[in-house]
């Protein structure tokens, strides 16, 4: 098609307007797909892998909220609340299990029903641990899940170490990293402009 000096703006024009119109179908394409996924389990930190702290559930509503009551309570250190700082972590529930890290690093699954504890690990226990015992109090903010078939760990992080442990069991996985352990940063350290990496939130940033 030959275009004429004076109709070269309105030609443009007409092009933008359909790569508009493009762009907005598109959009509304990926709301519809996204608004037909479901949001009712919080097997990941921040409710799903989009992070958007939202569960789609219809128990609770502005008509009922304000008759809440505690259900349970669970007190991880022993209900120092002096001593130790508060809990950062956001837990996660795979199979009605509910996983989370205390202000001392420990890992603990409880019923997320009733509150009742499963097990707990403890990075500290130098007895189980071994070379990865690790005695301090920095924070959590969230672990991860992963599964294959009947193997199902909790990944979480203790300052620089990585530990994979048995979501049913709580107990260290020996055939993870090295003797159940792993300190990403030793071998990305060479890499450090090329890699982003934070502990605290295994699986979001790596």
């Amino acid at each position: 098609m030959n275009v004429r000096p004076n109709q070269l703006p309105f030609a443009k024009m007409i092009s933008c307007l359909v790569a508009a119109l493009i762009l907005v179908l598109f959009s509304c394409c990926k709301d519809a797909s996204n608004s037909s996924k479901s949001y009712k389990a919080w097997e990941v930190t921040g409710g799903s892998k989009e992070n958007i702290k939202y569960a789609d559930l219809n128990q609770i509503d502005t008509q009922n909220v304000k008759d809440l009551e505690v259900a349970w309570i669970y007190h991880s250190e022993g209900a120092d609340s002096l001593k130790f700082s508060p809990i950062e972590t956001n837990p996660i529930i795979v199979d009605n299990v509910l996983y989370g890290v205390s202000p001392k690093m420990k890992l603990f699954a409880l019923e997320a029903g009733t509150g009742k504890e499963i097990w707990v690990f403890d990075p500290r226990d130098s007895l189980k641990m071994g070379k990865w015992v690790r005695n301090s109090e920095n924070m959590n903010r969230g672990v991860t899940y992963w599964s294959s078939g009947t193997d199902k760990r909790i990944i979480y992080t203790v300052g620089p170490f990585v530990y994979a442990v048995d979501a049913l069991s709580g107990s260290l996985i020996k055939s993870f990293g090295d003797q159940g352990g792993d300190r990403p940063e030793e071998r990305i350290r060479t890499r450090r402009k090329e890699i982003q990496y934070d502990s605290h939130l295994p699986g979001y940033r790596l």
